[in-house]
């Protein structure tokens, strides 16, 4: 029994995928809420899609990245199985999305800083510091699509 569960285990959860495999997670889930500045935004949403695909048995990275106006942005890269690196990015002035999808697939991507988990980003957060916002909402905010 022990080695069927085993062997289960390491069915369900791949330890490197592909483009195709990723493109079908971020396209069969989504967000059930909305974008909101301070209490669901880019930060909550990238360290939803990092639980989303550890998860799934990847190693998935948080980055952020200086916008052009507003100010920092943060989205996730993912490592596929053969070397390349994709990013996920939750930005809906570059295309993703959310109502249908998990984000815009990105091959092309720049990042200033590269976190490991939720919790590394939050620390470097002056607005969690500064009591501005709530600490991160990732836990339970992604469901597959209907």
């Amino acid at each position: 029994m022990l080695k069927m569960l085993l062997v289960l285990v390491m069915i369900s959860i791949p330890a490197s995928g592909d483009m195709a495999e990723i493109e079908e997670l971020v396209n069969s889930h989504h967000f059930n809420q909305s974008w909101e500045e301070d209490v669901f935004d880019c930060t909550d949403m990238a360290s939803a899609n990092w639980q989303f695909f550890r998860d799934y048995g990847y190693n998935p990275k948080i980055v952020a990245r200086t916008d052009p106006g507003p100010g920092d942005h943060c989205y996730v890269i993912i490592p596929v199985g053969d070397g390349r690196v994709v990013g996920l990015d939750t930005s809906i002035r570059m295309g993703a999305n959310l109502t249908n999808s998990l984000g815009a697939i990105k091959t092309t991507f720049v990042f200033y800083r590269t976190f490991n988990n939720p919790d590394d980003l939050a620390f470097m957060d002056r607005s969690i510091a500064e009591g501005m916002r709530e600490p991160y909402q990732y836990r339970g905010v992604i469901y597959a699509n209907n």
